[in-house]
This record gives C-alpha cells, structure tokens and sequence, in this order.
C-alpha cells in the first residue's frame, strides 16, 4: 500500500474500513500529500505484518479525525516523520 493515494491533493473523505490490509508490510507515503484530506477511517486496518509507517500521513494539513483502533505496535516500525505538516 506504499504510496496508494499519494498526492491525492483533492481528496478531503476516504473510507478502508473495509479494506484488507492483513498482509501489507509497508504504510509509507500512504496519504502523503494529501493536503485537503479531513477524515479518514481506516477503522479495521491489521498491522501486524507491517513494519514502515514512515511518511503515513505527512502533509495532510487538513486532517482532523482519523479513525484507528487496531494497529499493533508489537513488532519493530518505522514511524520517522509519521505526521510532518499534519497542521491540525
């Protein structure tokens, strides 16, 4: 999923609740960019195969809520610079 909605400078609502994520082993740059991005649920994402988190969610200087509950912080990450100029 590394770099999925790169840039995606329009998109202000983005529902993965639904989506799998069960083998995903990189976040990076995910929303990054994602300047006009207000809510966003990734309410079901598993990250227990994951380890990048880097970049996630930098630039989304619109972003208000995200909606997380079952993130697993178990295994080693990489989280550097996870929300730069995340304003809100």
């Amino acid at each position: 999923m590394r770099g999925m909605f790169y840039n995606c400078a329009n998109l202000d609502k983005l529902n993965l609740s639904h989506f799998n994520s069960n083998n995903v082993g990189s976040f990076c740059d995910m929303f990054y960019g994602c300047r006009t991005l207000i809510n966003l649920d990734i309410y079901n994402f598993i990250t227990n195969k994951a380890r990048i988190f880097e970049r996630m969610f930098c630039r989304c200087e619109s972003l208000i809520e995200i909606y997380i509950t079952k993130y697993n912080t178990l295994m080693p990450k990489i989280c550097g610079i996870c929300f730069m100029d995340a304003a809100r």
